[in-house]
């Protein structure tokens, strides 16, 4: 299991009955700060983030999850909203389209290649 260090995310995964072997909390699978409660309390909420600074972190966890996902053959995410879609979206006609998740709403992500072609995430917003 993969969990953003918020607490919605934490409570979350330990009011569901999900059972796991090891659990990393990932910092980069947090939500966009933007608001108070997207703070962790050490945090300067002056520094507002960008759309393009998520996606990033995105693209970061992204491969984070293609190497888990080679090495075992499922692997949790427990993330937020916003981030889930930045990290399955993508450009059309100049235009970003991802996938919107609901509260504990699950989503099975499979990754292509040889490699991994049994290996999956779901992703937990």
């Amino acid at each position: 299991v993969v969990c953003s260090p918020m607490t919605r995310c934490k409570q979350t995964l330990m009011c569901s009955q999900i059972t796991y072997d090891k659990l990393m909390y990932c910092e980069e699978a947090r939500e966009k700060m933007i608001t108070i409660g997207d703070f962790l309390p050490h945090e300067d909420m002056a520094n507002i983030e960008s759309d393009e600074s998520v996606l990033e972190r995105a693209m970061k966890v992204k491969e984070q999850l293609k190497t888990l996902a080679g090495n075992h053959k499922k692997v949790l995410l427990v993330s937020h909203g916003i981030f889930i879609y930045m990290l399955t979206s993508k450009v059309i006609d100049g235009e970003r389209f991802g996938q919107r998740l609901g509260n504990a709403q699950m989503l099975k992500y499979m990754f292509s290649g040889r490699d991994r072609a049994e290996s999956h995430s779901m992703l937990l917003p």
